[in-house]
């Protein structure tokens, strides 16, 4: 791997820019500021329309007017995933001090998450039943379009790399709510192979309430024959979508979805050197593993899977007493929380008492794909701030927890920032204000530069999981979903990366199988308005 001066890499994988799709209070959550203003005081931003579902809100014209140009020859069908994901890489590129319409993205790797097809179902649906006896060669041209466009999940990648006219790489990862983890192993990995300089990395999923409320009553119906069905089929108590739901918390025991896309840019050191941007933070380690069960629908609560995701990820540079926080991924099931809870406990053992974890998945609704992306772009934030925020609608923590979830509506001060400040100085060597205040970047310009520094400091860790397999990654954060698992790890420290294998991911819960890779705890560049400059980050890998 090449060095820049100081010893940094010049393969490290940065985070340079994050944008946002997602559900608001009065209007939609887009900016790193928006996330921060609404995770930091655990507010939640769904509403009840019979379940209680976190809506986007925004009108397709709404959506013309903030990304205007496209031909809408194909913009017409366009379904709400489109939209989702070019506004969020809209914005993210913006907020990396990226041009599109420039062709500032022309040789980017375009790399989307897609945990559900609800948005895809009626696009195929239209081609299936149309009638090729009667329909006239203009509907014909235009149903064509729709389909190739609308009816597969690689549906957003496909609009994301015909508006930045890249040349890159370009594909969907499909991993359920670890989709977007196994993007940004991807990612990290070309990079630090030297595939790519930069990559536009997005998690977009529509959760169809209608479809998840017949769900919901069909699984219901289905348990009458639970003693019947092979182990581990149907779960013995279903969670509720007519309740808040409510992770850690005594009440738990609600899911409630949401929709939206979360975009990051990630950018070779050298590359984000060069053009003078400014980084959030590294991208340090992935890891993935399955739980090796035979049933593909089952997942073992032991946690174990997560466990030895997450030791993948750490490998022999790391020990888990450097991680101070982890971003947890509850989102109020039962069997979500007990994965957590029990891996934590293995990692951790009497040391989990002072151990932050918390979960923001009540602040938008488990949103699926975007869960990855959203986690760390979360963590990052919280080592800008030095403050952790907290699990939303946790007010009772549960009495079997092994750590701290933060209940309330506050943020917990924690040692989460490096020791030294990055910043950005201009060729006359005049610093940034120290007291800028975060959410006001310097972004690059003429006659700027980005001064990337060694700077000693902490790690913090993000789990998840998801069906059956286990992703982790050295960030500041952990997710954890169901039977996949993942886990990203971020931190203060600069060593040249390794890397191993890949296997299977997701950006949650944790199982078993697979591989992993770890980089550098180093953050690079200066800090600005973003997250945690300080660390780095980490992904999981696809199947």
């Amino acid at each position: 791997m090449g060095k820049m001066r100081g010893g940094l890499g010049a393969r490290d994988v940065m985070v340079t820019g994050m944008g946002f799709c997602l559900p608001g209070i009065e209007e939609p959550t887009c900016t790193a500021e928006d996330i921060w203003a609404i995770a930091s005081e655990g507010r939640s931003c769904l509403t009840n329309n019979g379940i209680y579902h976190g809506l986007v809100g925004i009108a397709i014209e709404e959506f013309r007017n903030r990304i205007p140009g496209i031909p809408e020859t194909f913009s017409r069908h366009f379904t709400k995933a489109h939209w989702f994901g070019l506004a969020s890489l809209a914005e993210a590129s913006a907020d990396a001090g990226l041009n599109i319409m420039a062709g500032d993205l022309a040789d980017a790797a375009v790399l989307a998450g897609r945990g559900s097809v609800d948005a895809n179902i009626d696009s195929y649906l239209r081609a299936l039943q149309a009638d090729a006896e009667t329909i006239t060669a203009a509907e014909a041209l235009d149903l064509y379009v729709g389909t190739e466009q609308s009816a597969t999940p690689s549906d957003v990648a496909l609009v994301q790399s015909a508006l930045a006219r890249s040349t890159g790489p370009c594909f969907t990862a499909s991993a359920g709510c670890a989709s977007s983890a196994a993007q940004l192993g991807n990612a990290f990995m070309m990079i630090g192979s030297g595939m790519s300089d930069i990559a536009v990395v997005t998690g977009v999923d529509i959760f169809n309430a209608e479809l998840v409320f017949k769900a919901q009553k069909l699984l219901r119906v289905a348990q009458r024959s639970a003693a019947d069905a092979p182990p581990g089929t149907v779960v013995p108590e279903l969670p509720s979508f007519n309740r808040l739901m409510r992770p850690y918390d005594r009440r738990a025991g609600s899911v409630n979805f949401g929709e939206g896309s979360a975009t990051l840019i990630l950018e070779s050191r050298e590359h984000a050197a060069r053009r003078g941007a400014d980084c959030y933070g590294r991208m340090l380690s992935a890891a993935m593993a399955r739980d090796g069960l035979a049933h593909p629908l089952a997942s073992d609560e032991t946690g174990i899977g997560l466990v030895a995701a997450v030791r993948k990820c750490l490998g022999t540079r790391w020990d888990i007493g450097q991680v101070p926080y982890v971003h947890g991924a509850s989102d109020g099931d039962a069997m979500v929380t007990a994965f957590e809870c029990n891996a934590i406990r293995q990692l951790y053992g009497s040391a989990a008492d002072s151990l932050l974890m918390t979960s923001q998945e009540a602040c938008f609704g488990h949103n699926g794909a975007p869960a990855g992306c959203l986690g760390v772009a979360l963590t990052l934030l919280m080592m800008q701030h030095g403050a952790v925020c907290p699990t939303a609608n946790c007010e009772d923590p549960a009495e079997d927890l092994p750590f701290d979830p933060v209940p309330g509506t506050k943020t917990q001060v924690a040692r989460l920032r490096l020791r030294a400040e990055p910043h950005l100085s201009d060729r006359r060597g005049q610093e940034r204000d120290p007291a800028r205040p975060p959410g006001r970047r310097l972004g690059p310009g003429p006659g700027r530069r980005a001064v990337i520094r060694r700077w000693p400091g902490r790690a913090n860790f993000s789990l998840g999981t998801k069906a059956g397999s286990a992703c982790s990654l050295p960030l500041s954060r952990t997710r954890m979903k169901r039977s996949r698992l993942s886990a990203w790890a971020v931190g203060s420290r600069a060593e040249p990366t390794r890397q191993a294998s890949c296997g299977a991911c997701s950006p949650r819960a944790a199982m078993p199988s697979g591989n992993g890779q770890s980089a550098d705890a180093n953050c690079g560049a200066p800090v600005r308005s973003r997250a945690a400059r300080p660390c780095g980050t980490a992904a999981s890998c696809p199947t």
